[in-house]
């Protein structure tokens, strides 16, 4: 089917009241520097500052159309039309490039059968050290309540991490750890996000939980190690390895993954599995964006008795021509 969409299309008021209450309404692409509440496009009106220490942003409205997409790895895996939404955010710079944040989301979404609130505090930010080496962190925690799927829920979710950048050598090592509660306080992750993004390197955008099993954060455990490397870094050459372990917070049957490549669980152990992703950014010609990406997962415990294949592998070439 042939679609079009519009990414942005908007108005928006500039320097009003000193830049300190300017004004939008129209498409606009939200996304906070993680990427993990929210990143699309959603039709909004909103007031927000410019001020460069102290930051305000608030967006409320709803997606007017569809969004799915099965061609564009940036889309969103459920359908947001109509759903309506409200983004607060406020972020002060306390140090350069460092930042302290707090987010409220709210979303009211039938199509994903959930009306939920989240609360979420950020810390997050980057110091040089004195032979140019770098390092960057990262710690988001949040809690949720509501409806979901006709159920009451409550839940915490929290993803820490770092990385630690060798300058002269174009090269990165880190990790993190991320937990969403399950049971009966079950975490689930705003829909207006896929969990990727570019937060490791600004030339590459992959999906952080794993490019094969895809995991919403939601009664799951995750362990991850990453190695960056540019292989020129003024010509967008670069590839992450990252390795995933996967443990579920309460053994289950259910499954909440954007995934359709695995059965559910069998639900009596909580080992989904491993996973070692490959992904690759290399501008073969100017005005050209290619990325690959290999993931292999190596499914757990989690999976006996369901099925004799626990593995799979998954390879993608994604390419975009700009003119």
């Amino acid at each position: 089917d042939l679609k079009l969409d519009v990414k942005e299309l908007y108005i928006k008021s500039k320097n009003l009241f000193y830049n300190y209450a300017n004004f939008l309404i129209g498409r606009k692409y939200l996304k906070d520097k993680r990427g993990w509440y929210y990143k699309t496009s959603l039709d909004t009106l909103g007031i927000f500052n410019k001020n460069d220490l102290l930051l305000y942003e608030l967006y409320f409205g709803k997606r007017l159309t569809t969004n799915n997409s099965s061609y564009d790895p940036n889309e969103i895996a459920t359908n947001l039309k109509n759903a309506k939404f409200l983004f607060g955010h406020l972020s002060y710079e306390y140090y350069k490039d460092n930042t302290l944040e707090g987010f409220f989301i709210h979303e009211d979404n039938k199509n994903a059968l959930k009306k939920l609130n989240w609360i979420g505090l950020r810390a997050q930010g980057e110091v040089f050290r004195k032979n140019f080496d770098k390092v960057s962190y990262w710690a988001d925690i949040a809690t949720v309540r509501g409806d979901y799927n006709q159920s009451s829920i409550r839940g915490l979710g929290f993803d820490f991490g770092g990385m630690y950048y060798f300058t002269n050598y174009l090269t990165g090592i880190g990790g993190s750890f991320a937990y969403g509660s399950g049971g009966g306080n079950l975490y689930v992750q705003p829909s207006f996000t896929n969990n990727r993004s570019n937060y490791l390197s600004k030339d590459l955008s992959f999906y952080y939980y794993g490019e094969f099993l895809q995991p919403e954060l939601s009664n799951m455990m995750i362990s991850s190690l990453y190695f960056l490397h540019h292989l020129n870094l003024y010509k967008n050459q670069t590839f992450i390895v990252a390795l995933h372990n996967y443990i579920q917070d309460t053994a289950s049957s259910t499954q909440y993954s954007a995934t359709n490549k695995t059965v559910n669980p069998g639900g009596k152990n909580k080992d989904i599995g491993n996973e070692i992703d490959l992904i690759l950014h290399y501008d073969l010609f100017t005005s050209s964006y290619w990325r690959f990406s290999l993931g292999y997962f190596m499914g757990g415990n989690a999976f006996n008795n369901q099925t004799d294949k626990k593995d799979g592998f998954n390879a993608q070439v994604y390419f975009k021509y700009l003119w």
